[in-house]
């Protein structure tokens, strides 16, 4: 997994971030556990570029900058993946989406929590991270139809 920790330091991750992720898509908190599947590591290797796409767009970081870093396409771990995982623009989307909607929302809804359970309850999935492209249309489907609601509830009370 030395390809891991490659693009782990690309994305500015602490060690313990690394662990922590390591450990949310594999059930380890180490690259050597010995029953790492091939599926673990595309998974581990998705939500790396993922992170490495949000940086660019950011400007922390750029495409040439990583290319110097032995980090080629942003999308080929996503390519690959045979599961169908939510691409990056959707993945954009979604968080964009909720930062809209966060607003909108009453300040006791506006918690991570919350979000897992809205996503959760549209979708299945457990985060927006590691969501498949169905479950992506589901979760933005869902957020942009709270979206309509609490925006026509807040005409209601405004007029």
């Amino acid at each position: 997994m030395a390809l891991f920790h490659v693009y782990a330091r690309a994305c500015q991750m602490s060690d313990e971030e690394r662990r922590e992720l390591l450990f949310e898509e594999t059930g380890f908190r180490t690259s050597k556990a010995p029953k790492l599947t091939q599926g673990d590591f595309d998974r581990v290797m998705i939500r790396l570029e993922r992170r490495l796409v949000w940086l660019v767009e950011e400007g922390v970081t750029t495409v040439e900058e990583l290319a110097a870093k032995r980090i080629g396409s942003l999308d080929y771990w996503a390519k690959r993946n045979p599961a169908g995982a939510a691409n990056t623009r959707q993945c954009k989307a979604m968080w964009e989406s909720w930062l809209v909607l966060r607003e909108l929302l009453p300040a006791e809804c506006r918690s991570e929590g919350w979000l897992l359970g809205f996503v959760e309850k549209c979708s299945g999935a457990s985060d927006l991270w590691t969501a498949s492209a169905v479950e992506a249309g589901r979760i933005l489907d869902g957020l942009r139809q709270r979206i309509r609601q609490e925006r026509k509830a807040a005409e209601v009370v405004a007029g």
